[in-house]
């Protein structure tokens, strides 16, 4: 359960999933604890949890600041969310942050589009190659095209015996590109697949369709299988280029990149319609491996690669999680109406253990008051939130007690101040020195949806938790 809200967390936001998981242990804690000392039913506290978080959630925007488009802040909060990563700010976080805001808005939705909803969807057109060699900050955006790895044994197939009399084209200007997906399309008559059809085209017939049809660039997804040394033989000596075994991620994004539509049959179908376009397909040597870049997309065309490098395959993984975290706040940001942030360094941890405490306290909640149960849930969620920045800073190396209690005061002081200013409300622990800085002055901000999230689906889980049966507890 556990995991799924970890995973839920990931899929909607993107970042917060550590945070969500800490929290609900926490709140968890309060919760059975409240059941073994007062006896109340779980339906009875879940109900009373959850319209205490809810009290919460609206307090959050009080919290939180404007981050209009082309804010700094939409490259401070991707800095923030790589701040503890592999590629933090004291490496090379900057460059990091750099890629994900170019990458997130090279594949934004045009204006008057409806943006996706979910991270998932959003980053789907962004490919990553992974080159192992250089150093992390060697990483870049292509912007331009798209960018495909290639196995060089792929690319020596063109080399066989039956192609170096015409040798197979390695660039094409001005391509008309076809992309193939057929199961086994080209396998030899009478062999495979081919064996169980009523009618077995030649591949001859079928690169001659291909060839009048116009194309001069043709991929080939891996369930098309081996193409045989005959047929790309045909292709070479028509002049067409020839890539295969595309994986189904780099089909869908080359699909979307030239406007092509994916093949699954040749002679059935009109292919002029169904090619896509591109100024030019070429490709070059980079270390021990082949790079295809297919460049001069349409204008429709919401794509781009992102060159990932790094002394070996492991740290370039985990620098690819680390980058898709700060691509996920950089979307929430670009594709909410307003962006609104909210300061980091458990800034806003303390803040809402303090709002929580008030509620808590039926003298100081008079307007609203609330009943037993939610008075002894607010003091739970206050208790939970301070765990937060506590953990936060016992893992910079700081003392936990001092500062974490300092912040703690802090906060309740501006909470029950009259008219506190927003400087305030923001301050948190710089990490680095242990002192409270104003977190927005800092740049250490983060989505407020992703805090938001935090708090609805810590509620959701303890809440499924409470309602198990007391012998599984």
């Amino acid at each position: 359960m556990i995991a799924a809200l970890s995973d839920s967390q990931d899929h909607d936001v993107g970042d917060g999933t550590t945070s969500v998981v800490l929290l609900t242990g926490q709140l968890l804690r309060q919760c059975t604890a409240l059941l073994d000392t007062y006896g109340v039913h779980p339906c009875v506290l879940v109900r009373a949890l959850s319209r205490v978080a809810a009290r919460g959630v609206q307090h959050l925007p009080t919290l939180g600041v404007d981050c209009p488009e082309g804010s700094k802040f939409v490259e401070s909060a991707a800095l923030t969310a790589l701040h503890s990563k592999i590629v933090g700010e004291r490496t090379c976080g900057s460059v990091f942050a750099r890629i994900a805001l170019q990458s997130v808005a090279c594949t934004a939705a045009p204006p008057g589009a409806a943006a996706a909803r979910d991270c998932a969807s959003a980053l789907a057109q962004i490919n990553v190659v992974r080159l192992r060699g250089g150093e992390l900050r060697d990483s870049h955006v292509v912007s331009d095209g798209v960018v495909l790895l290639r196995n060089v044994s792929t690319v020596a197939a063109h080399a066989s015996p039956q192609t170096r009399s015409a040798q197979m084209p390695r660039a094409a200007a001005d391509a008309r590109v076809c992309v193939l997906t057929g199961a086994q399309l080209f396998c030899t008559p009478g062999t495979g697949a081919a064996a169980r059809r009523t009618f077995e085209p030649t591949p001859t017939l079928l690169v001659n369709r291909i060839v009048s049809a116009g194309a001069t660039v043709v991929f080939c997804q891996d369930t098309v299988g081996e193409i045989p040394d005959a047929v790309l033989g045909l292709f070479a000596a028509a002049g067409v280029m020839v890539v295969p075994q595309l994986s189904e991620q780099e089909v869908r994004v080359v699909c979307g990149a030239v406007a092509a539509v994916p093949l699954t049959a040749v002679l059935d179908t009109d292919l002029a319609p169904c090619l896509g376009r591109a100024r030019n397909v070429c490709e070059r040597m980079v270390s021990d491996r082949v790079l295809l870049h297919v460049a001069g997309l349409p204008d429709s065309a919401r794509v781009c690669t992102i060159v990932l490098r790094g002394p070996s395959d492991e740290i370039i993984a985990e620098a690819e999680r680390a980058l898709h975290d700060a691509q996920c706040v950089v979307h929430l940001l670009l594709a909410s109406a307003p962006a609104v942030v909210v300061p980091g360094g458990g800034a806003v941890e303390a803040a809402l253990s303090a709002f929580f405490g008030q509620l808590a306290d039926p003298a100081q909640n008079l307007d609203a008051p609330l009943n037993p149960v939610e008075l002894a849930c607010a003091s739970a969620w206050s208790r939970a939130l301070e765990a937060l920045p506590r953990l936060l800073v016992a893992n910079a190396g700081l003392d936990p007690v001092n500062t974490t209690g300092q912040l703690l005061r802090h906060h309740r002081a501006t909470a029950a101040a009259a008219d506190p200013p927003a400087r305030d409300r923001q301050l948190g622990v710089d990490l680095a020195s242990g002192a409270l800085v104003d977190m927005v002055a800092a740049g250490v901000v983060e989505p407020l949806r992703v805090k938001a999230a935090v708090l609805e689906r810590a509620t959701e889980c303890v809440a499924m938790c409470l309602r198990i049966d007391e012998i599984l507890l």
